[in-house]
């Protein structure tokens, strides 16, 4: 028997590289920064994805392809943090957990 991707299938191999990309680059950046992120308020992180999705749109209308990538990864870092901190809030991860400890 043969196994056929699917569309989904492939998907799921573009998000993972996306998502391991702007991992790479979150880390990369805020490693820099004392990783602030985690500390902020919700709001905050909100209002810092709106800014960059207003900055992805004005490289897109400029045809920054080079920026709207950076914008766009930060964004999605961003994005990211947000399920996590609400993950733990919920109690669906713990740091020790994220770090592959306890289950």
């Amino acid at each position: 028997m043969t196994w056929n991707a699917t569309r989904v299938d492939e998907s799921r191999v573009l998000l993972r590289r996306a998502a391991d990309w702007t991992l790479s680059m979150y880390v990369e950046q805020e490693g820099k920064k004392d990783d602030h992120w985690r500390d902020v308020e919700f709001g905050a992180l909100i209002a810092h994805i709106e800014h960059e999705f207003k900055e992805v749109r004005q490289n897109i209308k400029r045809g920054e392809r080079g920026y709207m990538l950076h914008n766009a990864g930060d964004v999605a870092s961003m994005a990211l943090m947000f399920v996590a901190r609400a993950m733990e809030l919920n109690g669906m991860m713990t740091p020790e957990q994220a770090l592959g400890g306890e289950a």
